[in-house]
């Protein structure tokens, strides 16, 4: 089932590790610039890896200036105004032994952020095999408008719409309309700190003809995202879906992400998602983990 999206994959593998980032610049105190990527530093040395003369030693006490990719993109969508960042996630695990072992992971997402306003979209699947019979179907979808509130750069109001299909646990779709409040506690390029506290409406219709479920609903969510070291990045994103209808009934969805960056537009993930249902339907556990590695791919 999964034979051609492997080899794929190990493609986009072979172009991805091929390919390097040489968008860093050190900026030289009489003026030169040296372009390459910063692979380590001393208190007293910069050890940058360069594409014409391979690996070169600086001394700090000659840089005026170190940017950052990162701070490179920043300054480039700054100037170039507003743009929508687009980007697209692959992943594909494989294992064989007592048994035959396969899951396909894939997503498009959509973003574009400015000074005062932020629209992001999302869609997520998820398919996998045991000795080669289907045992996880499922897809997720987000829409959201944000927006900050004047005269408060951290606070911001936001209108979101989730959306989702879990074929083993019986869910034929539910929608999740929310409207909430956000606080951005840090926005820096290596550290981010959110939360946000929404109110709404959950409507889940059952693939059995279960009678459908209609209740309001809170959605407290919570976003860390820190630089460990380098370029690798480690994101932590929860969220609650808490019953106000049913004392002690919810739902937890929690990710724990490592990126790093290959190429310019390719980035390595490594993803542990985990989703609890106090009271799941159909032949579904109440909780659910997953472990994925893919390759997010920027277009």
């Amino acid at each position: 089932m999964f034979n051609g999206f492997k080899n794929l994959m190990l493609c986009l593998c072979i172009i991805g590790l091929t390919s390097y980032s040489w968008a860093d610049e050190i900026h030289l105190s009489n003026g030169d610039k040296i372009t390459g990527k910063l692979i380590s530093e001393t208190q007293t040395e910069m050890t940058v890896e360069t594409k014409a003369m391979g690996e070169i030693f600086i001394k700090k006490i000659l840089v005026k200036d170190h940017v950052t990719q990162a701070q490179i993109e920043a300054a480039k969508r700054k100037k170039e105004g507003p743009q929508w960042d687009r980007s697209l996630s692959l992943g594909y695990t494989q294992a064989n032994g007592n048994t035959d072992k396969s899951s396909f992971s894939g997503g498009v997402s959509v973003n574009r952020k400015t000074e005062q306003d932020e629209w992001t979209g999302k869609i997520n699947s998820y398919l996998s095999t045991s000795d080669k019979k289907m045992d996880g179907k499922k897809f997720t979808g987000l829409a959201q408008y944000k927006r900050k509130l004047p005269d408060s750069p951290k606070w911001d109001h936001f209108a979101k719409l989730e959306a989702s299909q879990d074929r083993f646990a019986n869910v034929h779709y539910r929608l999740t309309p929310t409207y909430g409040i956000g606080y951005q506690a840090h926005d820096e390029d290596d550290f981010k700190l959110r939360g946000e506290l929404a109110a709404g409406f959950e409507h889940t219709n059952y693939r059995d003809g279960t009678k459908s479920d209609n209740e309001a609903i809170l959605v407290p969510r919570g976003y860390f995202e820190k630089v460990l070291f380098g370029d690798l990045r480690f994101k932590e994103d929860v969220t609650l879906y808490p019953s106000l209808s049913e004392t002690g009934e919810f739902r937890l969805r929690a990710e724990s992400i490592l990126e790093n960056p290959i190429s310019e537009k390719m980035f390595w993930k490594l993803s542990f998602l985990e989703e609890f249902d106090s009271n799941p339907q159909g032949t579904a556990k109440k909780n659910d983990t997953r472990l994925v590695t893919s390759l997010d791919v920027k277009f």
